[in-house]
């Protein structure tokens, strides 16, 4: 839904994270590091990056799981990577993709706003 809130990692912020681990040289093992960007309700998502490509008005549009799951076969993905897709919405929707963040919220976000990501998705989008 529109205001669902919606955890996000800029590549950026990611790429330095993983850096920083692979700087280590100690590491052993595996260990869990959750990162994040901002995080930013639905229809924010959507009015920053509208502003930033010159459309004020984009809305979040909202579909039933079947609807998405015609519209990525339709589009050519595979029907094993739709169902991906598909079962990764339906945890972004019920919470579910989000609960173990919740309980272990990095206490700093990354350095990347929303509204810097918009202005960069911008210039991907208008090249």
């Amino acid at each position: 839904g529109n205001d669902r809130s919606i955890v996000l990692s800029a590549p950026v912020d990611i790429a330095e994270a993983a850096a920083e681990v692979l700087l280590k040289l100690n590491f052993i093992g595996h260990s869990v590091k959750y990162l994040a960007s901002d995080e930013r309700p639905a229809s924010a998502i959507a009015q920053a990056i509208g502003t930033a490509i010159g459309n004020s008005n984009l809305p979040w549009v909202c579909f039933t799981d079947q609807q998405m799951q015609e519209g990525l076969l339709s589009a050519g993905l595979p029907p094993e990577i739709a169902s991906n897709y598909v079962e990764m919405g339906a945890a972004i929707s019920s919470g579910i993709l989000f609960e173990d963040f919740q309980k272990h919220r990095p206490a700093v976000f990354g350095k990347t706003t929303l509204e810097v990501f918009a202005k960069d998705f911008a210039q991907a989008y208008a090249g």
